[in-house]
């Protein structure tokens, strides 16, 4: 006997079968439309229906389509589940580290005067060398993800680097947050972490540390 949740996840999926057969760019677009209003459907426990039946579609631009108004949705466990979905639907996150604001005010508070700008550089001269080091950036591709765990492992790559097992970030999604901590391979290996929530633009924002800097601003962008 078909429960409702069934029923729920069997009626959303059926824009499925649209997508399956070879599709005109009107068709294609009436197909996204559907997927978009279906994904924001003001039912939270319907919309999670939905956003469970894109994934299992594989097709990438329906489940960006259906992911985006969820990940900015005012309901939090709806927020939470497409955050998880997003995690478990890409092939790669870039983690991306700044200078923090209080070195760009520092910096335009000295001016042109060469002297007061090497004192702030000295004094922030941990947090220039990791983003040098790094250039900014960490790569995650998934090791361990899926949509039901709220614990998550990936590899860490750095730049033109591979996958090996003992270079690794171990995250977990507390609500709309993916926190965590890990080793990257630039040299012999770096220590981050991490804690970033979703902003009103669908993306991870939040602070970092990265080797032996400070709190740095981080961003991740999920699509």
């Amino acid at each position: 006997m078909f429960s409702v949740r069934t029923l729920l996840i069997a009626t959303a999926l059926m824009p499925v079968s649209i997508s399956a057969v070879a599709q005109s760019p009107a068709e294609r677009a009436a197909a996204l439309k559907e997927w978009r209003a279906n994904c924001s459907d003001p039912d939270p426990d319907l919309r999670i229906a939905y956003i469970e039946a894109a994934l299992e579609t594989t097709d990438r631009t329906t489940i960006r389509t259906c992911l985006k108004p969820s990940l900015t949705s005012d309901n939090a466990d709806t927020r939470n589940i497409a955050l998880r979905a997003a995690l478990a639907s890409v092939e790669r996150l870039t983690v991306e580290f700044s200078m923090p604001d209080a070195y760009h005010e520092a910096m335009e508070a000295a001016g042109s005067d060469t002297t007061k700008q090497n004192k702030i550089k000295g004094q922030f001269g941990y947090d220039t060398q990791a983003l040098n080091y790094s250039n900014g950036q960490i790569g995650l591709v998934p090791k361990d993800v899926s949509l039901g765990a709220q614990n998550t492992r990936w590899y860490t790559i750095a730049a033109k680097s591979t996958t090996e097992d003992k270079f690794f970030g171990d995250f977990a999604v507390n609500g709309d947050t993916l926190s965590g901590s890990g080793r990257v391979q630039y040299g012999s290996g770096v220590d981050f972490n991490l804690n970033a929530s979703l902003n009103d633009q669908g993306e991870l924002v939040g602070t970092g540390k990265l080797y032996n800097s400070s709190e740095l601003p981080v961003r991740i962008k999920l699509f």
